[in-house]
């Protein structure tokens, strides 16, 4: 049945009815000349056609091995590199209605062309989120497909922190912000998440193992991904894995694995200053440590690590970590099977043309957590895992959306090599990397 089935996405991508579409465009596009980087089958393989129809991939294939479709529009591409398209999974663009929308939109923007077709935004308002996806969607405005969250926190840090992501709303009852306790009803709040069309929940602070489970399993069952800090406390990063979540985020909350500090001191997030861990009471080759790596990466969890976040923004007074621990911590998961998504939780300098995502992918090569290959499998085939959407996005194949990016050089090489976007396809429509102008001046007032 699944043979029958891809033979019929097969045929029907490639089916030459009508050449040109009826908004007048070719019906077909061709990638021809092209050496692929795809962490979907080898690594290289040179001299080949993508055959885009719509929005999705209709065909890979060997230069002249087959004909193209009559009236097909033809890029070759002889010497550069296509990659799958990158993918952020972590940014905060739409946090509140009191950031400016020109700023957000702006910055939109530089994640399209600096080759991110997706992004996921993890706690903002979603009213603002949707509206953003809406105008994506609609080619109102440019930038990658958004996939966002609904929160659930204990009452403490949904009534503080979560506050201004639930403008004009009791703090906590917001769909998408919601306080979660032993009472809760679980599957109500799970559906209440779901009706906002998010993909996913995301689980913060303050919450018991058991109810981490519940919640988890029955958004498993509504169709929810979970993703988590793995320092929910009360519970423990072990508890939050064995769980069931789908993802966790920030390398460095691992440490609380085996912080020695008491998780319920922290779990009033938002009321009380939260304790800060001695740095050099981490150790992260520590039995209580390997013991969380190691189910992380049996279970398949992966860390979305936002791990330049801590050399960007660094500092044991605000962060309890400083990046030499950051750096510790990820080599160790690392070396113990944990896979890697590629996030970034920050916006990137205002004049850098690139999004802060580059640097994240950067700075995870040049410190030796990862090698090129595997820095660009966590930013393609790991971010769509990360996403659920396997089927969509992370490699070079038949059926998944045509989301790509146009190098001149290879970033196998080089990792910078990823700045050298020449063109970005997203879902079957060509940015050009010399149409972007990055804003000399963001309107960042509240209108």
């Amino acid at each position: 049945m699944k043979r029958i089935t891809l033979l019929l996405l097969f045929f029907g991508l490639l089916s030459t009815d009508g050449a040109i579409s009826q908004n007048g465009k070719p019906q077909f596009l061709a990638l021809t000349n092209v050496t692929l980087i795809d962490p979907g089958r080898d690594f290289y393989q040179s001299g080949v056609t993508v055959l885009i129809k719509g929005e999705r991939i209709a065909a890979v294939f060997a230069d002249r091995e087959r004909g193209l479709p009559e009236g097909a529009k033809i890029h070759d591409l002889e010497g550069r590199y296509l990659i799958p398209g990158l993918i952020d999974s972590h940014v905060h663009l739409m946090q509140s209605y009191r950031e400016s929308r020109e700023f957000m939109y702006a910055e939109l923007e530089r994640q399209l062309y600096g080759g991110v077709v997706a992004v996921r935004e993890m706690a903002g308002d979603v009213r603002v989120s949707a509206k953003a996806r809406r105008n994506i969607v609609t080619g109102v405005k440019n930038g990658p497909d958004i996939y966002y969250v609904a929160v659930m926190a204990g009452p403490h840090f949904a009534a503080g922190p979560m506050r201004r992501a639930s403008i004009d709303m009791e703090p906590g009852e917001a769909s998408w912000t919601q306080a979660v306790d032993s009472d809760t009803d679980v599957r109500l709040a799970v559906a209440r998440a779901a009706g906002t069309h998010a993909s996913a929940l995301k689980l913060y602070v303050e919450i018991e193992p058991e109810l981490i489970r519940e919640i988890t399993e029955e958004a498993h069952r509504q169709g929810l991904k979970v993703w988590a800090h793995p320092n929910l406390h009360p519970a423990r990063p072990l508890d939050v894995v064995r769980a069931g979540v789908d993802a966790v985020s920030h390398v460095c909350a691992l440490r609380w694995q085996s912080s020695g500090v008491d998780p319920r001191r922290f779990a009033r997030r938002g009321v009380d200053p939260p304790p800060r861990t001695d740095p050099e009471r981490t150790d992260p080759e520590s039995p209580e440590m390997i013991e969380l790596y190691k189910e992380i990466a049996e279970r398949g969890v992966l860390l979305d690590a936002t791990y330049s976040l801590f050399y960007h923004h660094p500092g044991p007074a605000e962060h309890g970590c400083p990046p030499e621990l950051a750096t510790a911590i990820a080599k160790a998961a690392r070396e113990h099977g944990v896979e890697f998504s590629t996030g970034t939780d920050y916006v990137g300098p205002d004049d850098d043309t690139f999004p802060a995502l580059h640097l994240e992918i950067e700075h995870l090569v040049d410190h030796g957590i990862l090698s090129p290959e595997e820095a660009l499998v966590a930013a393609t085939l790991n971010g769509a895992r990360a996403l659920g959407l396997e089927d969509d996005y992370g490699t070079i194949e038949p059926g998944k959306l045509a989301s790509l990016v146009v190098l001149d050089e290879d970033p196998v090489q080089d990792i910078r090599a990823l700045r050298s976007v020449v063109s970005v396809v997203k879902r079957g429509e060509i940015y050009l990397r010399t149409d972007f102008r990055l804003p000399s001046d963001v309107n960042t007032s509240n209108e």
